[in-house]
């Protein structure tokens, strides 16, 4: 109620009163503060203001179970890639200090220390893939080499066996045959 002396009186045409009557020296106005008050607890009383207050919480918690549920859901998608071997980090819940902006916090620091940890491994395999190829270069290298050799080698020792057996037919002396011998065993052994 808004309460006027008779000092200032209150004007029907007045845009904030609504109903005004004077009482004796004390004028008192009606508001659309005051019918909104009445109206409300009017409703109140008959159930409705309830009912809007119901149907505002079911608005407000739908609105935070959408949102709520596609930051989930994205988080969802980002978890399901890096089991398939697809980094990509989760766009703009790290900004978010609630339980699902921590957690994408997280999933995109472990997405990095992974994407780094793939790099590193993929540089250790380009070093393994390049010593290899030496390896397989140094063996190729060492066989034809030792295909030669052993040609080179092959001729000579055939024609120094075909001249120690024919010492061995001339010699009459042990000690000389131990010698020849003992030299044909070697030859036959590098040949």
């Amino acid at each position: 109620h808004q309460v006027a002396e008779s000092l200032e009186p209150l004007a029907d045409d007045d845009p904030g009163v609504v109903n005004s009557r004077v009482l004796g020296t004390v004028q008192v106005a009606t508001t659309d503060a005051v019918i909104n008050a009445r109206l409300l607890r009017n409703l109140a009383e008959d159930g409705v203001i309830s009912s809007v207050a119901i149907a505002a919480v079911l608005w407000v918690s739908i609105f935070l179970s959408r949102r709520l549920t596609r930051r989930l859901d994205q988080t969802s998608d980002v978890v399901r890639d890096i089991t398939r071997g697809m980094y990509r980090r989760i766009d703009g819940d790290g900004d978010s200090d609630d339980e699902v902006g921590l957690l994408a916090k997280n999933i995109n620091s472990m997405i990095g220390t992974m994407e780094e940890a793939q790099i590193e491994i993929e540089n250790h395999l380009q070093a393994l893939v390049a010593a290899r190829d030496d390896a397989d270069r140094a063996n190729a290298e060492k066989r034809a080499f030792l295909g030669q050799i052993s040609s080179e080698i092959s001729s000579p020792l055939h024609e120094i066996n075909i001249h120690l057996q024919s010492l061995l037919d001339e010699c009459v002396l042990p000690a000389q045959r131990h010698q020849i011998d003992m030299a044909l065993y070697h030859v036959d052994y590098l040949h």
